[in-house]
């Protein structure tokens, strides 16, 4: 006699349940008299058909399809499915799990929130085929569900330019009628493509949790829109999506969002509530620039570019924290902000570029990071309110014209070690002559 040894995978470890034995690996059941064969050396001559019972295996394979649907791995999900046919080609759930595959869809239910005629899918037709009485009556229940609602769909989306995508959801493309004021987005639509409501008369709008892009300049130059809810669906605000809504009051960004596109919100004057959530890593160029009516704003912990002219011109800001987490500001990002009068540069930045606080004339308190190597070209130029100002030990550069028309600017403390400081680094200032510098040493 030999050991017993599953014939499927091949494993020995087996134990007798409920009067069959069952492999531990695989699930395949064996009865006693197969077994017994199983455990004879050499060839063993079967009379009549022998069946083995595969049901905990398949039930296991498809139990590893559905969860992996569930955490959207599609392409993994419909190789268990297959493998559930290649050992009963009529089994109803894999059928559904195939379908499913097809739509990316993670729940059956989801079905619901699709515009698109699956009625005619060959897998959804072998699955109510073969299934029980109870999920064939779960599945033409869907099947009913769809042509009761689909006309309603329609009207939903009637006043939209749309496109039917290939997993049976919609983007919405620029609307041809710009004089529409309130928009309800039915929860079908997944983009909101480039351009889609730009320089339309909408007041206010509603998009919904299904939308997961919303395209370039979407809502650019919307005039009368006052408030915008985005979806916590998104990852991203794309490029000019809100410029140049001037009366734009509030808007809310979720926590999904880690980036802010390129002007996202210039000139959007009336911007007065603004949070941005600590997902947000990066705050591109002229993102909030003219933003006049912003009189605080939080930079989280998590940002770490802030671009060029990001803030330019926002007039109402007071006062401005750069966390330790920001390694990179840009050219002009602070520039003609006249009501700033405070400003603390964390530990993570490395340089002050160009004009970044150019011509903000109440500025009065400058903390600049220890980090900080070198400061650039016109960095404070023009802050007429600025009196003294202490440079910290680790910066070895000072630019051109960094300090120049600092007319008030008396003090400037300064380590030994700053190695380049350019001649006109202060000029027009009260300080005329670097000779004149107060040098400490820390």
């Amino acid at each position: 006699m030999k050991q017993l040894t599953c014939e499927m995978c091949g494993s020995t470890d087996l134990l007798k349940q409920d009067g069959v034995f069952v492999c531990q690996s695989c699930g395949t059941k064996y009865s006693v008299e197969e077994a017994k064969k199983l455990m004879i050396e050499g060839t063993v001559e079967v009379q009549g058909t022998v069946k083995v019972d595969k049901t905990s295996e398949i039930e296991a394979l498809l139990k590893r399809a559905f969860m992996l649907l569930e955490d959207g791995d599609v392409k993994t999900a419909r190789e268990y499915c297959e493998k559930v046919l290649a050992i009963d080609p009529e089994n109803a759930k894999a059928y559904i799990g195939r379908f499913m595959c097809c739509y990316s869809l993670k729940k059956l239910d989801d079905i619901k929130n699709r515009y698109v005629d699956f009625t005619k899918n060959r897998d959804l037709e072998k699955a109510i085929r073969f299934a029980d009485y109870n999920l064939k009556n779960v599945l033409t229940g869907y099947v009913e569900h769809f042509h009761d609602n689909i006309e309603q769909i329609l009207i939903q989306l009637k006043p939209f330019n749309f496109l039917q995508l290939p997993d049976g959801t919609v983007e919405i493309m620029e609307l041809e009628d710009k004089s529409v004021k309130h928009v309800l987005i039915p929860n079908v639509v997944s983009v909101i493509g480039a351009s889609a409501f730009k320089r339309c008369g909408i007041i206010s709008v509603t998009i919904p949790n299904s939308v997961t892009s919303i395209g370039d300049s979407a809502f650019e130059e919307c005039i009368h829109l006052t408030s915008a809810t985005l979806p916590d669906s998104i990852t991203t605000i794309g490029r000019f999506t809100f410029s140049q809504c001037f009366n734009l009051i509030s808007v809310t960004i979720p926590d999904s969002v880690t980036s802010i596109g390129e002007w996202a919100f210039r000139n959007c004057s009336s911007l007065t509530n603004l949070t941005i959530p600590d997902s947000v890593t990066s705050i591109s160029d002229s993102a909030f620039g003219y933003c006049c009516s912003l009189t605080s704003i939080t930079i989280p912990n998590s940002v770490t570019i802030i671009g060029a002219s990001a803030f330019a011109s926002c007039d109402g800001l007071m006062n401005i924290t750069i966390p330790d987490s920001v390694t990179s500001i840009g050219d002009c990002a602070f520039k003609i902000c006249n009501s700033l009068t405070s400003v603390t540069i964390g530990n993570g930045v490395t340089s002050i570029g160009r004009y970044v606080f150019a011509d903000c004339t109440n500025l009065t308190s400058v903390t600049i990071g220890n980090s900080v190597k070198s400061i650039g070209r016109y960095a404070f130029d023009g802050c007429t309110s600025l009196t003294s100002i202490t440079i910290p030990p680790n910066v070895k550069n000072i630019e051109n014209d960094a300090f120049e028309s600092c007319s008030n600017l008396e003090k400037v403390y300064i380590c030994d070690n700053a190695t380049k400081i350019d001649t006109h680094a202060f000029r027009y200032s009260a300080c005329v002559e670097i000779a004149y510098l107060e040098k400490y040493t820390q």
